[in-house]
């Protein structure tokens, strides 16, 4: 009859149905349980009937059905748990035999009520047993009076809790409901603190109507801000479908043109310049590296072309890269133009942007990786006076890539513009103060 150590507390899952749901431990009259739906109290018969054998001395287990108008929604969690009242049920005489039956069951309700305590203790907030702590801690009252207001360690000697209204860094101060919103919600992201307390990206030192430094939360606390570098390719990716031909598909082939074995090829039977063409994407006045390689040539020439604006005729075997700087020509942009005796093999046609796009507000650091030729830096967008920008510019294996720069870029010595290092691998480092609309920069060149 004695009661089994059981923790007397159970949380099960919702499947949708209105149950049995089981619970694994004793008690001793229908109104000891306690069932939660998302932390909702339900009301017994309203919403849940239990079976339990109470006629059982040693039954330790039962079940809880809802009423189908209670049923859980699938996926709440449901918490089942003891209360026993703490109270005492029978009185037992002076002498005589005692009665085994009562006296065993107002021994396992104090039992039942011990293991109730103590799981609801294993739940609290609590201090950890090494730690030495002085005095007493009073929490303020409910309503107007506690917003804004918390629990902190005494700011001295770390032993005792105290009322503050104020968070206490050091030399600084902020009241919590900045750190809230002002409203004692809590900021959801780092970005809308920032905002919420008026600082800008791209200052990195500002003025506050309080003193209150900028909240690092990877480091420490400091007077500027910290930015993740924004890393990415110069280059844009591909703009051409099937360059390599693996199909004869997405091209218009003109006459002399087939498109078999993995190369696309024109044999000289025109009788005047024929395009093999694609549609893509380009902007008029923006550059684009176009490469492609020739096979099997035999006569006449090949002319890329790339928003009407045609780009050098090759005539000869080789692999071909070059920048063109796209024309507002009509669809399709891209064309790959024989002459009227051009008789070859064409492959591993590829298409990069070479305008090098940037975003001030969100790549206020930016790693730059050169893959292509003829980049451009373009004229920075969300710029903020009086800020400092800077940009690592990175060689790729190959090397040798060019980079040049927007109108917006200001370089001192008269203007003179820094040629970025060529060598495969190479590092330049270019910092910026930005007045507004020009961009100052400074190259600090060939890192080892």
């Amino acid at each position: 009859m004695a009661i089994s150590n059981n923790t007397p507390r159970v949380q099960i899952t919702a499947n949708g149905t209105v149950g049995p749901f089981t619970f694994n431990f004793r008690i001793f009259a229908e109104e000891d349980l306690r069932v939660f739906d998302e932390g909702t109290l339900k009301t017994l018969t309203t919403d849940y009937t239990i079976l339990f054998d109470f006629e059982d001395p040693e039954a330790e287990a039962g079940t809880i059905t809802f009423e189908v108008a209670a049923t859980p929604t699938s996926g709440n969690t449901l918490t089942i748990d003891r209360r026993v009242e703490a109270e005492r049920d029978t009185d037992f005489q002076l002498s005589g035999p005692p009665i085994q039956i009562p006296l065993n069951l107002e021994f396992d309700k104090v039992f039942a009520k011990i293991q109730e305590i103590e799981e609801a203790f294993n739940r609290l907030v609590r201090l950890s047993e090494t730690t030495e702590f002085v005095g007493d801690v009073i929490f303020p009252d409910g309503g107007a009076t506690a917003i804004g207001k918390g629990i902190f360690w005494n700011d001295v000697d770390g032993l005792t809790l105290e009322n503050k209204d104020v968070l206490t860094i050091g030399a600084q101060t902020f009241p919590l409901a900045l750190l809230q919103g002002g409203t004692g919600a809590a900021y959801a992201s780092l970005s809308a603190l920032r905002t919420g307390i008026g600082l800008e990206i791209g200052l990195d030192v500002q003025a506050y109507d309080i003193d209150i430094p900028f909240i690092n939360v990877e480091q420490e606390w400091t007077s500027q801000q910290n930015f993740d570098a924004a890393v990415k390719n110069a280059a844009g990716a591909d703009l051409v479908t099937n360059g390599a031909f693996a199909a004869d598909t997405d091209w218009t082939k003109g006459t002399g043109w087939t498109i078999t074995g993995g190369v696309a090829d024109v044999d000289g039977t025109q009788v005047a310049d024929s395009d093999l063409e694609q549609s893509i994407t380009v902007t008029n006045t923006d550059s684009y590296e176009i490469t492609f390689t020739v096979s099997s040539w035999v006569a006449g020439t090949i002319t890329p072309r790339i928003g009407g604006t045609a780009g050098t005729a090759r005539g000869a075997n080789g692999t071909f890269t070059e920048v063109i700087v796209a024309g507002a020509g009509a669809s399709p942009e891209l064309e790959l133009r024989a002459d009227a005796t051009g008789d070859m093999q064409i492959d591993n046609v590829i298409v990069k942007a070479v305008n090098v796009s940037w975003d001030a507000a969100t790549e206020q650091v930016l790693e730059l990786t050169l893959d292509a030729s003829g980049l451009i830096l373009d004229n920075p967008t969300n710029i903020n006076a009086g800020s400092h920008y800077t940009v690592k510019v990175i060689q790729d294996a190959t090397g040798g890539r060019t980079l040049s720069f927007g109108t917006a870029f200001k370089w001192p010595n008269a203007g003179i513009v820094p040629t970025v290092t060529t060598d495969a691998d190479a590092i330049d480092i270019l910092s910026f103060y930005c007045d507004g609309t020009n961009m100052h920069g400074i190259a600090s060149q060939n890192f080892a």
